[in-house]
């Protein structure tokens, strides 16, 4: 009766385990299928950003023409900028009398828009400013262009660069300073007479 006990508990034992390893294979495979649905999942994703890297096109050949040029542009700008800058520290710092360099800059100033305006009625001087292509420009020195106004040779520095580029040549004295000041006024008048206009055509 003991044998046949045994051998009741020893088949359930056997079923248990069978049901056990059953069970945990089912479980597995059902693990990997979902595995594989989601790596399956993945890779659509996966490929569309690989395709999305392959599909965005570097920059074109004229686009970095165009920033190399901007660049070159803006470099001779900075250039330019500086070397002004550094003539009018070294102009400023050989000024004997700053009280006439002011009066010089007034003058410069008042008598530069008073001939600004009066070339308005000399044709040559009331042309507008094109460029390369033949339009207008919207910026010169000194001015930028406002609207339909037209900047003309007029508005353009003239006088001015030339009288600072001679005071560079003079030594250090009241003369000097007096025409260091009607320079920079000179300079500043066709701009100034520009935007005047501007401000009364309105």
């Amino acid at each position: 009766m003991l044998a046949a006990m045994f051998n009741v508990r020893s088949k359930n034992v056997q079923k248990r385990a069978a049901s056990v390893s059953s069970r945990s294979v089912q479980r597995r495979a059902s693990q990997g299928s979902t595995y594989a649905e989601q790596a399956a999942a993945l890779k659509p994703g996966a490929n569309s950003f690989a395709s999305q890297q392959a599909s965005a096109s570097p920059r074109s050949q004229t686009d970095e023409k165009a920033d190399k040029k901007r660049l070159a542009q803006l470099a001779t700008a900075a250039t330019e900028a500086a070397v002004e800058d550094d003539a009018k520290s070294t102009a400023a710092s050989d000024v004997k009398s700053p009280l006439l360099r002011r009066i010089g800059d007034r003058v410069g100033l008042g008598l530069g828009i008073l001939v600004t305006r009066a070339l308005k009625y000399v044709p040559s001087w009331n042309t507008p400013i094109v460029d390369d292509k033949g339009e207008d420009v919207h910026s010169i020195p000194g001015a930028e262009r406002e609207g339909d106004h037209k900047l003309t040779r007029r508005h353009a520095e003239f006088v001015g660069p030339k009288i600072l580029s001679y005071v560079e040549t003079m030594s250090p004295g009241r003369v000097r300073d007096f025409l260091l000041g009607f320079g920079e006024g000179a300079k500043r008048a066709p701009g100034e007479t520009y935007r005047r206009e501007v401000d009364e055509s309105e």
